[in-house]
């Protein structure tokens, strides 16, 4: 019990890492690099790490979706991973997950200044005026726990066979690419720089995490649907950005998007009724 469960803890402070390091990282610039690096926008460092903190507070919707995964998927596979059908019924949720994903957080990015702006009280808000110019960016940290839903989604390797110590490694690479990622990338792009960490870590985690998982126990991937399916996806994010980074986009517009990428996926053949039936299957097999 302590073997499978003790690697849990440094796997636990290098997400830390990985969640803290933007706000480290902008923090340590100069007044000198923010005025570059955001001209006109008259911030300090203070300010532009409040910005950033709020963006990443907006994307706490993407974490939910993750933990809400989480633990759903990981007593399901727990008691299925032996079915004759499973390997086949796990790689077609993975692409439900997917679907799920991209067209829950295109919405949310699509409506995100609408939502923002909505009064809870007098003169309250989900956040402060002065930090909605860190909208833009809020769709990059949704991108980035999308790919933490894949890391989720292949756990199911390390879990069945035992060998959580992985985690340990994979999650250490990750953190590693946080830090060496926004040396790089914060002093060049600001709080763009500290999103793209944040994607780089996951992406590299997914990566690690899929070859990790496929060697344990291998489950269906139907590469040539899948591959679509994720350049949809960061389209989506790419089409909420857009939109949040010009706030003056009408609802007409959002809606063709938004239906544009409901469309997309079954036309192109990624996903298909098969898809569509994996939900009601994994209800009727609790």
């Amino acid at each position: 019990l302590l073997a499978f469960g003790l690697p849990f803890i440094p796997a636990g402070l290098y997400g830390i890492v990985n969640e803290m390091a933007g706000r480290l990282f902008l923090s340590r610039l100069s007044p000198a690099d923010v005025e570059r690096l955001h001209p006109g926008s008259g911030w300090d460092v203070l300010h532009l790490t409040g910005v950033f903190s709020a963006a990443w507070k907006l994307g706490i919707f993407g974490l939910l979706l993750v933990q809400m995964y989480r633990l759903a998927w990981q007593p399901f596979f727990l008691r299925h991973h032996t079915d004759a059908d499973a390997p086949e019924l796990f790689g077609r949720v993975l692409r439900a997950l997917l679907l799920f994903v991209g067209i829950s957080g295109l919405a949310l990015s699509l409506m995100l200044d609408k939502l923002v702006a909505i009064p809870l009280g007098e003169g309250i808000r989900l956040i402060a005026p002065a930090y909605w110019p860190g909208l833009p960016i809020v769709p990059g940290i949704l991108l980035a726990y999308a790919l933490q839903a894949w890391c989720v989604h292949f756990t199911i390797g390390v879990y069945v066979a035992k060998r959580t110590a992985m985690l340990v490694w994979i999650n250490g690479a990750g953190a590693a690419v946080t830090v060496t990622l926004s040396l790089w990338l914060v002093p060049l792009l600001g709080l763009w720089g500290a999103v793209w960490a944040a994607i780089g870590c996951y992406a590299v985690m997914a990566v690690l995490m899929t070859r990790t998982s496929q060697r344990l126990y291998p489950i269906r991937l139907e590469w040539p649907r899948l591959v679509p399916l994720l350049a949809w996806l960061a389209l989506c994010f790419g089409a909420g950005a857009w939109v949040q980074a010009n706030p003056a986009t009408g609802l007409a517009p959002r809606t063709g998007i938004f239906i544009a990428a409901l469309v997309l996926p079954f036309v192109t053949g990624a996903v298909g009724a098969q898809e569509r039936s994996v939900l009601a299957k994994l209800l009727r097999r609790r």
